[in-house]
């Protein structure tokens, strides 16, 4: 099972705190991009993996009109939060459902085994133990056409074994604060990492790019659209440093075949 950091009432109280939390999908500084790859999803009925206090479900229906989104998460208290935060008039178009990631079947979500046009998850694959599984099932539940847009952490963040990882002074530099670079170490090494972020002991996967991609072109996909994004400021508190490196690995795929 998915460890439920999310449902540690410390964490749950500490991650409110973020700009991201308070603003929205829509205050993240990448969502312009990941707004520019969704395209039109006007009509579609859309998977939110992941889905947090419902933010992208209710600007989905209520700004992009999509027809029906889905939205599923591990987190009680996550999805207890997005149902205060749906309108009454939005209900019938956005469903919430506990599930768990690691073993989710997506085909027959509240006895319907209607398929998905759109898929859609931000920073929730990194904390996924049997990747190819969840990818495989994803797969299954969409349209011939249709596409997953997803974001992790960026893989040079999520190498190292350090608990408190942060920038630090590059050797070279005299004590220049302007020559920090981020210690990148283990990158090859995937597996289990544990950090101390918000709470101590939250649990993620590391994986390089290339297992990425490549789990995603073994199960079928076809890859559109890759992105390494950055932003100096960062909005899950604290800045990435003057000279950040990517933050974030954006990837969109497609299900082959034509859309119905």
């Amino acid at each position: 099972m998915t460890q439920n950091i999310y449902d540690n009432k410390e964490f749950f109280d500490e991650y409110a705190k973020l700009e991201r939390s308070i603003k929205g999908i829509e205050g993240y500084r990448e969502w312009p991009l990941l707004r520019e790859q969704l395209g039109n999803v006007s009509g579609h009925r859309i998977l939110d993996l992941g889905t947090g206090c419902g933010y992208f479900c209710r600007v989905a229906v209520e700004k992009l009109h999509a027809k029906e989104v889905v939205g599923v998460d591990v987190s009680e208290l996550m999805l207890n939060r997005a149902r205060e935060l749906t309108n009454t008039e939005l209900q019938s178009k956005i469903h919430y459902q506990q599930m768990d990631l690691e073993n989710a079947q997506f085909n027959n979500i509240n006895g319907r085994s209607e398929k998905f046009d759109s898929v859609f998850s931000v920073f929730v694959c990194h904390y996924i133990k049997n990747l190819e599984t969840l990818f495989t099932r994803v797969f299954e539940c969409m349209n011939s056409g249709a596409v997953f847009l997803f974001t992790v952490e960026h893989p040079i963040y999520t190498s190292t074994r350090d608990l408190d990882p942060d920038w630090i002074p590059l050797p070279s530099s005299t004590g220049d604060s302007n020559k920090i670079i981020w210690p990148l170490s283990n990158y090859n090494d995937e597996g289990e990492r544990v950090s101390n972020w918000l709470v101590n002991g939250v649990i993620k996967q590391h994986r390089t790019i290339a297992t990425y991609v490549n789990t995603l072109i073994k199960v079928g996909f076809r890859i559109e659209f890759m992105d390494e994004w950055f932003s100096i400021k960062s909005d899950m508190g604290g800045d990435n440093g003057p000279k950040a490196g990517p933050k974030i690995l954006v990837i969109k795929v497609s299900k082959p075949g034509n859309h119905a």
